[in-house]
């Protein structure tokens, strides 16, 4: 069982993980007893994945500053100016409104769930009106809508970015 045991770290530290390892362990041993299901094998893989340091989330939180930044940045990595308009907008639209990217862009073939162009509407005043027609936190499936006013001053006001990317954009 100890020779086991150290084959075992040994697998670990080669594969890279517990469940890993249990894997690799278990299609080598198809004729054998299933060892990683011994009380002992499976304390020592719990405290293997316990005292492995946790891998921080690299992400950074979007911030007014990063925002602006990735703005300012568009028209040199995007191929157009109607990508420049599109990307600018979404961000902006998904910053300001605290939108999850599920919300803005088609995941897993599934278009129901996003903000399409007839969700989009203007009010008096200037006021951009979103419809979020569902979202992860949206239990009943009743939609939500958001409202933005004209921020005249701002890069990145989501009324102004909305606008300039629906001239451009070609009819549906």
């Amino acid at each position: 069982m100890e020779r086991f045991t150290n084959y075992e770290e040994y697998v670990i530290f080669i594969v890279g993980s517990s469940g890993a390892c249990h894997v690799f362990m278990g299609s080598r041993m198809n004729d054998f007893e299933d060892f990683t299901q011994k009380f002992i094998i499976k304390k020592m893989l719990e405290e293997i994945n316990r005292s492995r340091q946790k891998i921080r989330d690299s992400r950074l939180p979007i911030t007014k500053e990063l925002l602006l930044l990735i703005v300012k940045i568009l028209p040199f990595i995007c191929s157009s100016s109607y990508e420049v308009k599109l990307f600018k907008a979404a961000f902006s639209l998904g910053y300001h409104g605290i939108l999850r990217i599920g919300e803005l862009a088609v995941s897993n073939g599934k278009s129901a769930h996003i903000i399409s162009i007839s969700d989009v509407s203007w009010s008096s005043f200037g006021v951009l009106n979103i419809r979020v027609p569902s979202s992860k936190t949206d239990q009943l499936g009743t939609g939500a809508l958001i409202t933005f006013q004209s921020q005249p001053n701002s890069e990145t006001c989501p009324c102004k970015l909305i606008k300039s990317f629906l001239v451009d954009r070609p009819p549906y």
